[in-house]
């Protein structure tokens, strides 16, 4: 490739590539680049699950003050439904 696609002209990017407009890619075009490239897909991460997710949440620094603060106002006014 020496120059963009951008920068070509579409029949010359056809030769280029190999495939059509009207077509597309024949069925040996394109069992040679499945062969060749691999799938067209993209790799995919493993999932969190929903627990691991809800723990993340007290990593937060402001929430661990608000925990802490809302036990110690717990533990000096005695008042736990407040807390």
């Amino acid at each position: 490739m020496k120059e963009k696609y951008y920068a070509q002209d579409i029949p010359q990017i056809e030769k280029e590539l190999n495939t059509s407009l009207d077509n597309g890619l024949s069925d040996n075009e394109a069992k040679k680049r499945l062969a060749s490239d691999g799938p067209n897909s993209l790799a995919s991460k493993k999932k969190r699950s929903m627990f691991m997710r809800f723990i993340d949440q007290f990593k937060d620094f402001m929430i661990i003050v608000l925990i802490v603060a809302a036990i110690l106002s717990g533990v000096v006014a005695n008042e736990w439904t407040d807390a």
